[in-house]
């Protein structure tokens, strides 16, 4: 996380979020149940 972004609360947490959102969409691009036929996400990810 660049320093600036630590040092501002608004900044750090959607930093954050953004590794979090990324992090969850490899995880459904790995998973099975939301790599089916129809195109939906599984229960877990959906």
């Amino acid at each position: 996380m660049p320093a600036f972004f630590a040092d501002v609360p608004e900044l750090k947490r959607e930093w954050l979020d953004g590794w979090n959102r990324y992090d969850e969409l490899v995880d459904m691009q790995n998973c099975s149940g939301c790599n089916n036929e129809r195109g939906d996400p599984c229960p877990c990810h959906g």
